[in-house]
Order: C-alpha cells, then structure tokens, then sequence
C-alpha cells in the first residue's frame, strides 16, 4: 500500500449487486469484526466479514474518510478489505464504515457500522506555512509591484491566494512559483485605503496567513488660486469711486493643502478704508472687499493692496490692487444746458407734521417727467425713456389735516446745500422754508431711490449715466384755484450749466401719516 492514496469512486459509495444468500431465511446483515485498529506506518491491511441473509449489501465511508483509507469488497466472498495510509499527524484519527442492507426483505435489516482507528505517528510531519513579509505598503501613484515569500514545511503541502472581494478591484496578484507578485492600481482618493490577501494551505490543519496591503493616499500638491470677481487680474484690481460706495467686488480664493492669510496695506495717509469680509463657501473662501462709504474728499486717487499670503514658498503671496479714484471737480456727466419740455408725469410726496413728527418745516418731493416714461408704483421704480427731474423742498410748516388736502405754497425756493448736510459739531442742519435741497451723490441707484435734487434721463427703463447734480438756482411754484400749479424753474448743476424748463397741471400727491 503506497503512502499517498488515490480517491476512488468505490471508496465513498460501493454497491453490490447479488444473489442474496439464505432464500427464505429471516433477513439479516452481520459484520465482524465492528472495530479496526491500525498502526501508524506500515500498517496491514483488515477484513470485515458481511453475513448477509436474505439481502444484498453495499457499504459507504463516512466523510472525508476516504482521503486516508481505502476499502475493496467481494461480495461472493462477503468479504470487506480496509487499507489505510500512513498516519503523518501527532493524534490518533477515526474513520467510519457503514454497510447496509438493500433489495428483498432485507430493506428491514438495520445497517451495521466499522469503525476505523488508526493510531498517532510517533514522528509526525509538521505542517507550516510562513510569509515574507506579512504586509506590503506603496505609495499612490506608480508604484512599483512587491514580492511576497511563501515558505512551507511538510510533505506535499500546497497553498493558494484569495485576494478580499472589496479590494479585488485594485490589487493583483501572480503566483509564480514559492512567491506571488502584488501589483496595485493608482490611488485615486485623498485616502489611504487597504486590502487583504489570504494564503490558504491545502492542510486543514495549517492556519491561513494574511498579507495586509496598505496604499498611501493621493497626495495634491498644494496650491492658491486667486480669481476677482471683476475679471481683472490682481495688478489690475477693484476701482471704487471717490464716494466709497458697497459694490459687488469679491476675491475668490481657493486653496489646496495650504495654509494662508491675508492682510490690507495702504499708499495714502489715510488708512482703514478697505474692508474685508471673509466668507466660507464649500471648497473656497469669498473675501468680500468694502469702502463702508468711506470717501475720498481729496482730487487724487488713493490706493490700497490686499495682500493674499501662504507658508510656502513659491505659491504667492499675491497682490490684488484697490484704487479709490479722486473727488471730481463735479458729478454732473451732463456738460450742457438742458431745457426740458412736455413734461406730461408728476409724483409729489409730502410728510406733514403729525403726533409723531412737529418739525418747524415741512419736506416735499416732486417728480417730473416726459418721453414714455412711468413710475410702478408696485415696485418702486421707473421705466421708458425720457427726462426726469427730481426735487426735494421745505415749506413752512403744514400740520396734517383729516380732509388730506395739502398744497405747496406759493413762492421762489432757492437751492441751498444738500438737507442732510451737517453742522460743525456732528448735528444735523435743519432745512429752513422755501429752500430747495442741492442734490448730494449717496448710497442710491438712479432714478429709483435718487436722494435730493438731480435732473436725469433714462433709456429703455435703464438709467444710462446722464445726469446733473442741481446745486444752485431757484424753483417758482404758483397755484391755482382749481388745485393746479404752475412750476418754473431756472437750476444749475455743480458743473456749471443750467437746467430749466416749466410745468402746468396738477400733481398726484402722496401723503405719508
């Protein structure tokens, strides 16, 4: 009997078909002996008798028994053959044999079971499986594969690699041999990640062993990208107007792996105009850039720098210029005198004195306009094209009266310097009766919310830019019985040129309580 047995067909299930013996017998199915022992080497092959009356017989091996013993029959002899093979472990190990009745009345006889023992070897083989090494690390991108050493000890042992189902799409392994190669795929995440790989022994007995797989993560090189809102590049910046007002102007900064700051540096005397307002927005940062209205009295421009710095060298710092443009000599875009004519819109606006409000003046607002020109009064704004003339003026003070019936008295308003002008000491200067405001440029967008006094014009619902800002002349109002008036008025904007015109008619009066 060689060491090593083959698996045959016969050894996991044999049956026979005979003539049973014992015809008219009472059926039954005896085996002798019910127990085999075996050395460990060398061992003898054993029978079992099967006396079987009145059945045929077949025999079958219990699990994996067959990988160790192997079993002959003779059925006319009845007449079981056992062999084992060698015993390589260091513990005794059992088998079992089972033979069972099959045709005639024999289907009532119970099976009978051999059991098989064959005892420990006294010089077993030992079985092992070791890797070299026991885990692997690459780096994200190119790496280069990695040799895995396997070494076993015992007779016959053979191993093979299971990669885990989760890493099966980044990891592959080549077996050549008493080694395996490990190749892995380009990390694509700024994660590490990891995977298994099982070395499985063809002995039950062997633990596995695992190689762990490590791969660093990508690494993004770092990096400051700088864009303004604008378009313009850093040199070229943000231009704000000498009056400082809140436009729409942002740095957006996007950083990769890099730490950075910020800070604010000036050219001109005057500093703290610049105001930054960070605010974080996902996967970048806005750096809102303000003036707060802070104005620029003098003619000449100021500017200021943003400066947009890292810790690293060669990724900035980076320089986003501010330039504040000079106070004009006059705010008026409109270098010629204007006349304006059929002037068919009105609008007037009065805010009598009330329990709320007892000033010794009372503030009117009249609005004039021609072309296709309208006011929505839903939303607060002008469309069309045309000429608009706004006025903001004080009469004597006019109470509020139940019958809402008010009306600008008669007289010749002259222009006098913007109403919200202060005095000296911080307090606001109080508007005297039959004057009109001069207009001031503030934090408004022509002609909705234009503050003062302005003559403008508008082109499709847009203002374009024309406009004069009235500092001087006067305003003649007459009124009429029939609740109309007669409106004259001789202005001059701060650019010297002069805007007249006339209007006859009513005005539609809102009263604000």
């Amino acid at each position: 009997m060689k060491k090593r047995l083959f698996m045959i067909v016969a050894a996991s299930l044999a049956a026979a078909s005979c003539t049973p013996k014992g015809q008219g017998e009472e059926a039954s199915l005896d085996l002798s002996p019910a127990s085999l022992f075996f050395a460990a080497e060398a061992a003898s092959p054993q029978e079992v008798a099967v006396r079987a009356v009145g059945v045929g017989w077949e025999y079958k091996l219990a699990g994996s028994a067959s990988e160790w013993v192997e079993v002959t029959a003779d059925h006319e002899k009845g007449i079981l053959t056992v062999a084992v093979a060698d015993n390589p472990r260091d513990e005794r190990r059992t088998a079992s044999l089972t033979v069972g009745a099959v045709g005639g009345s024999g289907i009532k006889a119970k099976a009978k079971t051999v059991t098989i023992v064959q005892e420990s070897s006294s010089a077993p083989v030992v079985y092992s499986v070791a890797v070299d090494p026991a885990s692997l690390t690459f780096r994200a991108e190119g790496a280069p594969a990695q040799e895995v050493t396997v070494t076993t000890r015992g007779e016959g042992l053979a191993w093979s690699v299971e990669t885990e189902e989760a890493a099966r799409g980044w990891i592959t392994v080549t077996v050549d041999g008493g080694r395996f190669t490990v190749a892995v795929s380009d990390n694509p995440d700024t994660v590490e990640r990891a995977g298994k790989i099982t070395v499985v022994p063809s002995v039950e007995s062997v633990a596995p062993k695992v190689v762990r797989v490590v791969q660093q993560e990508k690494v993004i090189p770092p990096s400051l990208a700088v864009e303004l809102s604008n378009g313009a590049t850093p040199e070229e910046g943000f231009v704000f107007n000498y009056l400082g007002e809140n436009w729409n102007y942002s740095i957006d900064i996007r950083a990769v792996n890099v730490d950075w700051g910020y800070r604010v540096e000036y050219d001109s005397a005057a500093t703290d105009w610049i105001t930054l307002r960070r605010n974080d927005i996902s996967d970048r940062v806005g750096l809102m850039v303000l003036l707060n209205n802070n104005r620029n009295e003098s003619p000449e421009p100021r500017t200021g720098r943003i400066v947009i710095y890292t810790g690293e060298e060669g990724i900035g710092p980076f320089v986003v210029t501010v330039t504040q443009t000079g106070k004009p000599e006059f705010q008026s875009t409109i270098t010629e005198s204007v006349e304006m004519e059929a002037l068919a819109g009105t609008r007037a606006i009065v805010y009598p004195n009330n329990e709320k409000r007892d000033f010794p003046y009372t503030q009117w607002e009249v609005a004039l306009w021609n072309g296709t020109m309208e006011y929505m009064a839903n939303v607060g704004r002008y469309t069309g094209s045309g000429e608009l003339l706004k006025l903001t003026l004080a009469t004597n003070p006019i109470a509020g009266n139940e019958e809402g019936v008010y009306r600008i008295p008669d007289g010749t308003y002259r222009l006098v310097p913007n109403f919200d002008t202060k005095n000296e000491d911080g307090t606001s200067v109080m508007p005297e009766p039959f004057t009109v405001s001069g207009g001031e440029r503030g934090l408004w967008n022509h002609p909705q919310t234009a503050k003062a006094t302005w003559y403008l014009r508008m082109r499709d619902g847009k203002y374009n830019g024309e406009e004069a800002r009235i500092t001087g002349g006067t305003l003649t109002v007459t009124g009429a019985e029939d609740g109309t008036y007669r409106l004259v008025w001789d202005l001059v904007s701060d650019a010297m040129y002069r805007v007249t015109g006339s209007y006859e008619g009513p005005l539609a009066l809102e009263v604000v309580g």
